[in-house]
């Protein structure tokens, strides 16, 4: 048989009968969560409160604690991408940027193959060897360049679908 002892809800007052070897009980008047304490002889109920408190504290920090980590990581894609972006830009003679286009190697491929086809039809001999050179180029520096492009604009939009998403988490987490 369990060994009984009659304590009072230290919340509400109320009578409550819990084995001897319990250490938490709920008061059934009350739903007050209460620990049972003993001191020397005196056994009694201390409401848990606190610990409720502290729990709410630890969620609270939890939260704080994901929209720091969500920040830190936006700001750690966004450095990323803007060392990567600045490796993949062109300059032009004024030192302007540009970020790599498909239509930007296209153009310059044709103007090195018109350049190269002009060159031999006013050259002697020689220009024709030399205009195959320029065409040829023309075709690798195409090739080259809408690739280039390709892999730019697909990182670009990577990045922006990685950010973007990292937003919506760190607006959840502000919630």
């Amino acid at each position: 048989m369990v060994e009984l002892i009659s304590l009072s809800c230290n919340h509400c007052g109320a009578p409550i009968d819990v084995p001897k070897v319990s250490k938490f009980v709920t008061c059934e008047h009350c739903n007050s969560r209460l620990k049972i304490q003993s001191s020397g002889s005196a056994t009694y109920t201390e409401v848990l409160e606190v610990i409720e408190e502290i729990k709410e504290r630890n969620d609270e920090i939890a939260e704080d604690l994901e929209i720091i980590k969500t920040q830190n990581e936006i700001e750690r894609l966004d450095r990323d991408w803007d060392r990567w972006r600045e490796k993949q830009l062109s300059r032009d003679e004024d030192g302007n940027t540009h970020e790599p286009s498909t239509i930007g190697s296209i153009v310059g491929a044709a103007v090195i193959g018109v350049g190269g086809i002009m060159f031999a039809g006013f050259s002697d001999g020689g220009g024709a060897l030399i205009s195959l050179g320029a065409i040829a180029f023309a075709i690798i520096f195409a090739i080259y360049g809408i690739n280039h492009a390709s892999t730019f604009n697909k990182s670009k939009r990577r990045y922006k679908r990685e950010r973007k998403q990292l937003v919506r988490r760190l607006r959840k987490a502000k919630r």
